[in-house]
């Protein structure tokens, strides 16, 4: 399948940049953004629940 026809985040900055198509750039560069917050703090709170009963980091 040809990489180009496959709709990604990388081809919407390409497709947005290229038409200057500011507030499109701008909302796709957002929403990458968001989206790598919430994947962030997801796996945060996995580690907290996978380790928060059996270690506590010692207080300063």
């Amino acid at each position: 399948m040809d990489h180009r026809k496959q709709p990604n985040i990388d081809n919407l900055f390409d497709i947005y940049r290229n038409n200057l198509d500011g507030e499109m750039l701008y909302g796709a560069i957002l929403l990458a953004s968001f989206f790598g917050l919430v994947v962030f703090w997801v796996f945060g709170w996995i580690a907290h629940l996978a380790t928060g009963a059996w270690y506590r980091p010692p207080r300063r």
